[in-house]
C-alpha cells in the first residue's frame, strides 16, 4: 500500500498502527484489509486487539467528515473468517471497496458494498490499482 500511494503523491502519511485520535479532520483514509496473523504476531497483537482498533476508527471516521477508501489485494484465498470480520468493520463507511476480482468470486465484497452504499471497484490485477488510485486522486 504504502509503495503505491507514495508514488503518487507527496502527501502521504503512512501508519500501520493509526490509532483513531490520530485521524486528520477532512482527510481520506486508505484502508489495506485483512488479517495477518504473521503481522499481527510480529506488532504483539490479538485479533481482538486489531478489531478493536478498527472500531475506534469507523466510529470517528464520519465525526471528522474524513473518506474512506478500502483494498483487499488478495484472492479469495487470503479471506476467511478472521480476515472477514476485518473487512466487514472496514467496509462500514468505506465510499469506496476496491478489490481485485478474484477476491469477489463469491460476492462478499458486493454484498458490503451494496449494504454500505460504497461504490464497489473490481480490478483484473494488482497492476492495474495504481492507475485507478491516480484517477481518483487527480
Amino acid at each position: 500500500m504504502k509503495s503505491i500511494l507514495s508514488k503518487l503523491t507527496d502527501e502521504i502519511n503512512y501508519n500501520p498502527n493509526l490509532s483513531a485520535e490520530e485521524l486528520i479532520d477532512n482527510s481520506t483514509l486508505f484502508i489495506a484489509v485483512g488479517a495477518s496473523y504473521k503481522g499481527m504476531e510480529a506488532a504483539n497483537l490479538t485479533l481482538e486487539d486489531e478489531l478493536s482498533r478498527a472500531q475506534s476508527i469507523m466510529a470517528l471516521v464520519e465525526e471528522k467528515n474524513i473518506n474512506v477508501v478500502v483494498f483487499h489485494f488478495g484472492g479469495e484465498e487470503r479471506r476467511g473468517h478472521d480476515s472477514d470480520r476485518l473487512i466487514e468493520v472496514g467496509c462500514e463507511s468505506a465510499e469506496i471497496i476496491m478489490v481485485i476480482t478474484p477476491g469477489n468470486t463469491d460476492g462478499f465484497f458486493s454484498e458490503l458494498a451494496e449494504t454500505h452504499s460504497s461504490v464497489l471497484i473490481q480490478l483484473g490485477s494488482i497492476t492495474e490499482v495504481s492507475d485507478k488510485i491516480k484517477e481518483m486522486i487527480e
